[in-house]
């Protein structure tokens, strides 16, 4: 399931119709994805998954012992969910009908967007679970596991990076403005640097 919607940015977060994506800022060197969105802009938003139905299966043969190919199953099943992602993509980029100079995938869990919480509002806005079956754990982790989801963003002079230590005065303005305490805000973010 993929979509483009409007949206507006200010310096952490970024609006599409009732919604707020939030975004930290990297202290050393400024970056944020927030940035890359225009006050006003249009950003693309997708869930794919490649293994729904395939659970049972899965189950079958690791109850028969049979890992090597659950495993090669479980390998075919994401790199199908990159591959439609990709599709995903580029039907996006097709839909916004003129070409940007540059392009942005971010993932909330990686690197750019380290939040997983993330995943619930570009989930609630595409109805990836109604429409695709695809649904996010107490963890945000996503079910069945070989899906895919993410932001496309066009624009000049883009460029990854990682958000890298986040110091407490911002820790603290996040967690206020998604409505979080500092502990749960902690269990978000377990995997960073802070």
């Amino acid at each position: 399931v993929y979509g483009t919607f409007k949206a507006k940015s200010d310096r952490f977060r970024v609006e599409v119709q009732d919604s707020s994506f939030y975004f930290l800022r990297n202290e050393q060197n400024g970056l944020c994805l927030a940035d890359a969105i225009a006050s006003e802009d249009t950003i693309g938003l997708f869930v794919s998954t490649a293994s729904l139905g395939m659970e049972r299966y899965l189950a079958q043969l690791e109850r028969e012992g049979n890992m090597q190919t659950l495993l090669s199953l479980k390998l075919l099943g994401d790199r199908l969910a990159e591959a439609l992602a990709d599709e995903a993509e580029a039907l996006i980029r097709r839909m916004w009908a003129y070409e940007q100079p540059m392009y942005l995938r971010p993932a909330p869990g990686y690197p750019s967007w380290s939040d997983h919480s993330e995943k619930a509002t570009l989930f609630s806005l595409l109805g990836a679970t109604e429409k695709i079956g695809v649904r996010l754990t107490e963890s945000f982790a996503m079910d069945p596991p070989s899906s895919v989801c993410g932001m496309l963003i066009g624009g000049e002079n883009l460029r990854y990076f990682a958000q890298g230590p986040i110091g407490k005065k911002q820790l603290q303005m996040y967690a206020h403005a998604k409505g979080l305490t500092s502990q749960q805000l902690a269990t978000l973010l377990s995997g960073m640097e802070y």
